[in-house]
């Protein structure tokens, strides 16, 4: 719900200076939450559950944008994914952080996602049998990937939509002093 409201607060019927709709910029692409099963039975109590993400980023120290389950796909029109979003607007996954730079457990600032803040991300780390947390990867505030976060922690998000492929760039660099400008 709170990306939603961002997304219908900052995008759904607003315009650039020539008049076009900021939405028609954007395509409904794939946000992957890969609950593909590491260990565990992703419903049980006992014993811990993981999931694909903990395997790749905790464990093997690789990442990738594939998304292993069609009902992971999460898409506004069922063609693409799941057709379970309401707006074309989701969270970076965890594997997206790592590929920018992000390392589990070890401070980077130096890369473009580092803001200084703690935000999640939308991939699921593991289900602790123990306590009985779900557990949720987060960017650290220090810049390093953390998959110990439980759910019912407070932190903020970081909305993510994705430019069309025939959308033109007039100007910019990407980097938050000076950010692409799009053409109408």
């Amino acid at each position: 719900s709170v990306l939603d409201t961002w997304y219908i607060n900052n995008i759904l019927n607003k315009t650039d200076s020539s008049g076009k709709s900021y939405a028609s910029y954007l395509s409904d692409e794939v946000f992957c939450s890969d609950r593909s099963l590491n260990s565990g039975s992703g419903y049980l109590l006992s014993p811990t559950s993981t999931y694909g993400a903990y395997r790749r980023i905790y464990q093997q120290k690789v990442s990738t944008l594939q998304c292993s389950q069609d009902v992971d796909k999460f898409t506004v029109s069922d063609t693409k994914g799941n057709g379970k979003l309401t707006y074309p607007i989701g969270l970076l996954t965890i594997d997206e952080a790592s590929m920018a730079g992000g390392l589990y457990n070890s401070v980077n600032t130096q890369y473009y996602l580092y803001t200084g803040q703690t935000y999640w991300t939308m991939s699921p780390s593991r289900f602790d049998s123990s306590r009985t947390y779900a557990h949720v990867w987060r960017v650290h505030s220090a810049g390093h990937l953390n998959p110990w976060t439980t759910t019912s922690t407070s932190l903020g998000v970081r909305p993510v939509v994705n430019l069309s492929a025939d959308v033109l760039i007039s100007g910019g660099d990407g980097t938050s002093q000076n950010p692409y400008v799009i053409m109408s």
